[in-house]
């Protein structure tokens, strides 16, 4: 099985240069090793999908404020203001309502949207990058000895992707270093 692993690692696009990857938007993969550790004092992270969730609201609403403001003296102020306002109402309670995926690395596993690793059982993980022109998206791509090769979209934790896999080179490595020696 890890033969398959390796040849489906290898024949995964790799990063280029700045115009074949960024201006081109050609994706490519980097494996868990490309990137740094980045250390914990917790036995375990969560990370949650809300989280930039509340970020791009605030965003979007100062945006909406500072266009609004533009129309001061018009006729369409107070609809506007008023459109705005439902909107920004109807998108809290929608982010408020709407699932929130979870990601939980610990010292033994990491759970993914309530889909468990082992350490013990993963043989290598990285992520796709797929650049666009205004957002990048990342997917985790596991290979598990158990579970064969699986992929989770990272999309939802926009502001956290390197964080994620930085955490997840830490706790591996932390769990390879205790049951090594």
């Amino acid at each position: 099985m890890n033969e398959n692993f390796d040849k489906t690692i290898d024949s995964f696009p790799k990063k280029g240069n700045f115009i074949t990857n960024n201006l081109l938007n050609k994706p490519y993969f980097l494996l868990s090793s490309e990137f740094t550790n980045s250390a914990v004092n917790e036995n375990e992270v969560f990370f949650k999908s809300s989280q930039s969730n509340k970020s791009l609201l605030l965003i979007i609403g100062i945006s909406c404020l500072i266009i609004s403001l533009k129309f001061k003296n018009s006729l369409f102020y107070y609809p506007l203001l008023i459109f705005i306002a439902l909107a920004m109402a109807f998108n809290f309670f929608y982010l408020k309502n709407k699932k929130v995926k979870t990601i939980k690395i610990s010292d033994f596993n990491i759970e993914i949207e309530n889909v468990k690793y082992e350490w013990s059982e993963i043989y290598a993980f990285g992520v796709m990058v797929n650049p666009n022109r205004y957002l990048t998206y990342y997917t985790l791509i596991i290979f598990s000895n158990l579970k064969g090769k699986k992929e989770h979209n990272l999309f939802s934790f926009q502001s956290q992707q390197d964080d994620i896999i930085k955490k997840m080179n830490y706790f591996r490595e932390k769990y390879l270093s205790k049951n090594l020696t």
